[in-house]
Formats: C-alpha cells, structure tokens, sequence
C-alpha cells in the first residue's frame, strides 16, 4: 500500500458532532492538513469516502453507530488507500486486535487524543501504523494469548468448577449471577475466576470469552471435518458439557 506524501485528507466518523468539533479543534493547528468531510454512522461514512477518497479516516469506534470493525473491514478490502486512525475508549483494548485484524491502521485511546492525536495522524500517513503508548501492555498481552494454544489443553488447565464458570463468563454473566447459578459466594466466584485467569495466561473477562468462544468454533470444525471420529467427537461431548454457548447466540461480555 502506497502511504501519501502529499498534506494528508482527512474524513472524520462520529455518531457526536461534539466529537467530530473536539476532533477538528484538536487537528486545528496541524500545518497542511485538511478535514474534507465528516459523518454520523459507517454507512454513511463508506459512501462519502467512497466519493470524496480522503487519505485518512478517524473513526470513533466507541459508538456502536459507527459499526468500526465493519467499516475497517470494508476500507481495508477495498482498492484506494485510505488509512484507517481509530479512537477507542480504555474499556474497549480488548478489542485491539479485532480492529488491527479488521484493517485499522492506528488506534488511540479517546483521553489521550487532546495530546497524541495530531502526533498519530502524522505517523499514520508517513508512516503507516501508530499504537497509543498506553495500549502496549493489553497489545502485548493479547499477543501472547493468540500465540498459545487456541483451544487445546483448555479444560486440563482448569477444574472442574472453573469448567462450569467459563461459559457463564462467556455468556457475560456477573460475579453475583455467576455465584446464584452455581451456589457460590461472590468471594469464592472471584477466587475462582482470579485462578482462571492465571492458567489462561489472561487479565480481562473478555479475553477469556473470546478464547471460549475459539475453543467452540475449532471444536466444531473438527466434529464436522472428521465426522465421527473419536477425537472430534469428544471434543464436541466437552464443549457441550461444559454449556458453551452456539455461534448463533453469540458471546455478549461485560467489563
């Protein structure tokens, strides 16, 4: 991908037209830089980028109208060159590597723009990538998660009682719903979930319903790939004994 010499084009995205005046305020005394357009939601930001081909995108991605991972997905795929520049509230660097996956080229946390932002655009367009410096630790983190194992030696890692709390997890139940469902206190649901997290190599709760929900999808790869062979079969008899939630209804998570 060609990264632009030229004074950089920018397209803002935000469901908050005090958001899109605070981003414009900020990028006001950028020398060289114009802002060429703005939008509300990712439908209506894809046809404008679509017509007015700006050089950079900055995409608040933590309104749901915005719909950031369809629209890095859609700008990543397409044939311009467009860079992608996401602002991302702290409770959502979870989802760090779901938005490099979907094509975003820089992502910065929403109360750090005031002081990076302008710094980000620069990079991004001279450049091609920028990480604000306070998301190293849960990038990091989220790597080497990704480069464990997916799914095997799951349920050897865990007891039998932290089997039975990580679909509840992963369907984004509370600790105290968590504790009503098994018969627990709050406390020993946290003293559960904290030795959870520690074999799973993770920090947050939806790390650990990401690598459940993994867990589902290769387990059921491998029952239809091998049909009925045993070891596909097992797999499937442990995720369905252990209540994992389908495809279908999806992983909601909380905090």
């Amino acid at each position: 991908m060609t990264i632009t010499q030229s004074p950089p084009r920018l397209f803002l995205v935000s469901p908050s037209s005090l958001v899109r005046v605070g981003i414009r305020a900020i990028l006001a005394e950028v020398p060289d830089l114009t802002i060429i357009g703005e939008a509300s939601t990712g439908s209506h930001a894809l046809s404008e980028i679509d017509r007015l081909r700006p050089d950079v995108v900055v995409l608040d991605a933590e309104r749901e109208e915005t719909d950031s991972l369809s629209v890095c997905r859609a700008l990543s795929a397409g044939e311009g060159t467009v860079r992608v520049l996401v602002l991302v509230g702290a409770h959502q660097q979870a989802t760090l590597i779901q938005l490099v996956q979907a094509g975003a080229n820089g992502v910065v946390l929403s109360q750090d723009a005031p002081r990076v932002l302008p710094h980000a655009v620069g990079v991004v367009t001279t450049t091609g990538a920028y990480l604000d410096p306070q998301m190293i630790p849960s990038a990091l983190n989220a790597l080497r998660v990704a480069a464990q194992p997916r799914y095997g030696g799951v349920l050897e890692r865990l007891s039998p009682r932290e089997q039975n709390i990580l679909p509840l997890l992963a369907k984004g139940m509370t600790n105290k719903e968590i504790a009503a469902v098994l018969g627990l206190s709050d406390v020993t649901v946290k003293n559960y979930l904290h030795n959870l997290f520690r074999k799973l190599g993770i920090t947050r709760r939806s790390w650990a319903a990401g690598i459940y929900e993994e867990f589902v999808r290769v387990a059921g790869c491998q029952q239809r790939e091998r049909g009925a062979s045993r070891q596909g079969s097992n797999q499937l008899q442990a995720a369905t004994a252990m209540g994992i939630p389908s495809r279908a209804e999806g992983v909601r998570v909380r905090g």
